[in-house]
């Protein structure tokens, strides 16, 4: 009787301290095209995903946060929806370790100078424990001139792409689109030749110490399964919550 009661309690304890961690969705969930969201960043945040996705185009020196030029709207920025809140979220306490992945779709250069110029009105985001990191994807600079930007910004490195030394330390994640791996056009599923494909990059990504992640993935239970099974650290959705649920169980 003792002993069963004692078990109850370690049970009880160890739920208690699980509870009080990140659940998985808060350590490889990508939120893709993150403000096509009815709530931009909130949805996202409040689903606890590691890393979240803005798109931008530079607009009069500004930053506008949308898929194409015809859907920019100027209050839209990427200040407004993203700096602003990671901060006060920061400012909160309720905060997690985050990525925020900025696709540059305007030129990589001039673009890439004002994501700087915005960062740095915050020393929040400046100080060494700032629990968010800025990952450059879309539109990079040369890969030769990465080393040239604030040690607070980081890049999307692709599997086939070749990096001097110094420009692999600037990678932050290394992504690729799911349809490089499949064996027919418009398959969806991950099947087992698609799979071992993909764990081969991800296994060798992982032995160099990068984290791996793939767009264009459906958003299907299956192959959430299939990504988590092969180890990927940030899994594509446009479904937040319901994959926060799907890993939560």
């Amino acid at each position: 009787m003792k002993f069963a009661f004692c078990l109850i309690i370690s049970a009880l304890l160890s739920f208690h301290l699980w509870a009080q961690k990140p659940l998985n969705a808060s350590i490889n969930g990508h939120s893709h095209n993150d403000y096509a969201q009815k709530h931009p960043f909130k949805t996202a945040f409040e689903a606890h995903m590691a890393s979240i996705e803005a798109d931008v185009f530079l607009v009069n020196n500004d930053l506008c946060v949308a898929h194409e030029e015809k859907d920019i709207k100027p209050t839209h920025t990427l200040e407004s929806l993203y700096l602003k809140p990671i901060i006060e979220a920061i400012q909160s306490g309720k905060t997690y370790p985050m990525v925020l992945l900025i696709d540059v779709k305007s030129q990589a250069d001039s673009t890439l100078d004002v994501v700087v110029q915005q960062i740095a009105r915050y020393p929040l985001f400046l100080n060494e424990n700032c629990p968010v990191q800025f990952i450059i994807s879309g539109n990079r600079p040369q890969p030769k001139k990465w080393a040239t930007y604030p040690p607070y910004i980081l890049f999307d490195g692709r599997p086939n792409e070749t990096y001097t030394p110094n420009a692999w330390q600037r990678i932050g994640v290394v992504s690729q689109s799911f349809e490089k791996y499949i064996s027919k056009k418009g398959q969806k599923d991950i099947d087992n030749s698609t799979f071992e494909k993909m764990k081969v990059v991800v296994d060798s990504l992982h032995a160099q110490g990068k984290k791996v992640r793939f767009w264009a993935t459906a958003d299907k239970k299956s192959v959430w399964k299939a990504l988590a099974k092969m180890g990927v650290d940030f899994i594509n959705t446009d479904k937040p919550k319901a994959l926060r649920a799907f890993l939560k169980s």
